[in-house]
């Protein structure tokens, strides 16, 4: 039987198959999380922590330019034990 023959009961909605296929709206997005403000590790002011401030977690570019030159400058260190003087002789 051809299409065009076919009475118009046979055809049957998405709806009456159970058909993912619906006409209802997809669901709304999650809402955007809270903007996250982290205090500046150079000054302590509140940093913006979110991909808007390409500085993060520093408040500006200046500030993570200080912190930049407190590495090179080595102000920043680990603890660590003192090193023992190396003994180059051989045991007996």
């Amino acid at each position: 039987m051809s299409a065009a023959s076919r009475p118009k009961s046979e055809y049957r909605s998405a709806q009456q198959e159970d058909c993912p296929v619906t006409n209802t709206a997809p669901p709304d997005p999650a809402p955007p999380p809270a903007a996250r403000h982290v205090p500046c590790p150079t000054c302590g002011r509140p940093a913006l922590f979110a991909p808007a401030n390409p500085a993060r977690p520093f408040c500006s570019d200046r500030c993570r330019g200080v912190d930049l030159g407190a590495w090179a400058n080595e102000r920043y260190r680990v603890a660590a034990p003192p090193a023992q003087e190396d003994d180059d002789t051989l045991p007996d």
